[in-house]
């Protein structure tokens, strides 16, 4: 017989882990969705009656936008029009701007201008790159730094029940308890990211300290 090589191991993919138990809501939809929790198309059901409420992140407001964001943003805005121009669906869509960040805080430092001056200019920017590309405006526009106090408390909440801690002048979000509590396994974006340090590490920004594991 022909004896051929042992099998690479498979790599975790969407395909083989393990799924998450997921109670579907109440009521049915004509839309149905990919469920990222079960692997499995589901009906797309409003919390409350016709009316989704859809949170979306804005950019870091850093530089000007780029094709990846357009990308992006005209996506949704497709599936947007769709719940709403063809389903008649409600959208009530909030985007939220990062406008303190590492990055934000290096280019101003380096142009020697306030933050606050390159959080401006290319937030308008990017808004006017939304309205030139026809990408319909956010029901409500949000900016970090209008929830500073907010932000904190929540931090520190977070600190208190061991889910974060301080380190290096920074505050990490605790992986290592996440993960020992039951049917968590800390992952970016998706379940199968569980481990991926250069995912990790591509959040952490200019500031932050490499994950290592």
């Amino acid at each position: 017989p022909v004896m051929s090589d042992p099998a690479p191991p498979v790599p975790a993919t969407a395909a083989n882990t393990p799924r998450h138990p997921w109670v579907p809501p109440a009521g049915d939809s004509p839309v149905s969705v990919m469920n990222s929790l079960t692997g499995t198309k589901v009906p797309l059901v409003p919390a409350s009656g016709g009316t989704f409420k859809w949170y979306i992140c804005g950019p870091t407001v850093y530089d000007a936008a780029h094709l990846g964001h357009a990308r992006n943003y005209i996506s949704f805005d497709v599936i947007r029009r769709i719940l709403t121009d063809f389903f008649g669906f409600d959208v009530h869509l909030q985007m939220n701007i990062t406008d303190i960040d590492d990055k934000i805080i290096a280019k101003a430092v380096a142009a020697g201008v306030e933050f606050r001056t390159v959080a401006s200019e290319n937030e308008t920017a990017f808004l006017k790159d939304l309205h030139d590309l026809n990408i319909r405006p956010p029901t409500f526009l949000t900016r970090i730094s209008e929830y500073i106090p907010e932000t904190v408390a929540y931090i520190q909440r977070l600190i208190d029940n061991n889910a974060a801690y301080v380190a290096s002048s920074s505050v990490y979000f605790n992986v290592a308890a996440f993960s020992a509590s039951p049917h968590h396994a800390y992952a970016k974006l998706e379940p199968w990211s569980a481990g991926n340090t250069a995912l990790l590490n591509e959040g952490e920004g200019a500031g932050g300290a490499p994950a290592t594991g």
